[in-house]
């Protein structure tokens, strides 16, 4: 039974500027999304887990906003399907 649109995660924003970043980028191209509070660990080393905004996308657009936030300098923030834990069945409320 579905209950509507699955949605699928595409990158975790570390700071205000990457979140205004990717909000502009998916506005743009008219992508709907939606957003959640999401940690993720920081470092390598001495990794310290931090909280970021994590963005989600319908899954039929998450391999194009991959790319299109790789190819506008934000790799380091770009997140796959099995880069998170899917914490709760997602179907979109956006």
């Amino acid at each position: 039974m579905t209950g509507g649109p699955r949605f699928a995660p595409v990158f975790i924003a570390a700071s205000v500027a990457e979140i205004d970043t990717v909000e502009k980028l998916l506005d743009d191209e008219g992508i709907q999304y939606d957003v959640r509070p999401h940690e993720f660990l920081r470092g390598t080393l001495f990794a310290a887990c931090s909280m970021g905004v994590l963005f989600e996308v319908h899954e039929g657009q998450a391999e194009y906003c991959r790319r299109l936030f790789a190819e506008s300098g934000l790799a380091a923030g770009v997140v796959g399907p099995d880069d998170i834990a899917d914490e709760r069945s997602h179907n979109g409320s956006s």
